[in-house]
């Protein structure tokens, strides 16, 4: 099963002088050999466009498969980026590790002043730490629903408050989720009718990427595609949709209903909506998909 880091991070030291260092080591004795698939945004001054930009890059490498392999000698590590980081300036990226090959692996962030130091690390997770952190047992979450297009319906994005084995401030959203959502959309009428896909903030101002596909269905069964559509242990990882950017670049006020996307069902007519999401760093989340006929 994959294990999805991500990471927020602004630079704090006028001088400039602070290193982020993201390092893999392999404590085994056999070699390892890890599946990474990332993405990055910043470092930037817009903290709003660093957390969208990087959900943007991780979910278009995510959803076509853009992944790179390394490999791991027993009983070593290796770095996989160094990067200075601007005084008042943020970074968010994501990285998900899929281990193929080994066992006892393990990744940390590191936070230098100097490239070339020799650094030890703590976890900071004493109560008295004035980080909020999040490390939750699930990596996505699975919504399937089934809708006649009748009367208006909403999902909630990052609103889930899932077990954090970390003590601490809690961390308000869970981020670095992916939420997988799929609609079977049923026109029954007896004519075309058009729907909206709405990005409601609830938490505050928020930015949104979603990455979506329609596509029509035929002899489809409402309670049939509902079984079939019961989450397995493949997790988002499976999906297998030609997916489009839909994108809200620019902060949205809460409770402001921003349309997203906008699609005309021909009469008589099914068809799945299939939506991939991430709560994105420096907005507020949560929010909902909302599905409205308007």
């Amino acid at each position: 099963k994959p294990v999805r880091f991500q990471y927020y991070h602004l630079g704090g030291r006028e001088d400039n002088n602070i290193w982020l260092r993201l390092r893999i080591k392999n404590n085994g004795l056999k070699k390892a050999r890890l599946q990474i698939i990332e993405g990055v945004g910043g470092p930037d001054g817009n903290y709003f466009r660093a957390g969208h930009d990087n959900n943007v890059n991780f979910l278009a490498n995510f959803t076509s498969r853009k992944d790179r392999l390394i490999e791991i000698a027993p009983q070593s590590e290796v770095d996989l980026f160094t990067k200075q980081l601007p005084y008042d300036k943020v970074i968010s990226g994501t990285e998900q590790f899929t281990l193929w090959q080994g066992d006892n692996v393990q990744y940390y962030l590191l936070s230098m002043q100097d490239p070339q130091e020799e650094v030890s690390f703590s976890e900071l997770s004493d109560s008295s730490d004035v980080h909020a952190r999040g490390f939750y047992p699930l990596t996505d979450r699975f919504v399937s629903l089934v809708w006649d297009m009748q009367r208006e319906i909403w999902v909630p994005v990052g609103g889930v408050r899932q077990p954090n084995y970390i003590k601490g401030p809690e961390l308000k959203g869970d981020y670095g989720t992916i939420y997988s959502v799929k609609y079977l959309i049923l026109n029954d009428n007896d004519e075309e009718k058009k729907f909206t896909l709405y990005f409601n903030p609830r938490g505050g101002a928020a930015t949104a990427t979603v990455y979506g596909a329609l596509k029509k269905v035929e002899n489809v069964e409402p309670s049939q595609w509902l079984n079939d559509n019961i989450p397995s242990w493949q997790g988002a990882s499976s999906v297998g949709d030609e997916f489009e950017l839909w994108e809200v670049a620019q902060e949205v006020k809460a409770r402001e209903m921003y349309p997203v996307q906008s699609f005309n069902i021909p009469a008589h007519t099914r068809a799945v909506l299939h939506t991939i999401t991430v709560p994105e760093g420096a907005s507020n989340y949560p929010i909902r998909l909302v599905l409205s006929t308007d």
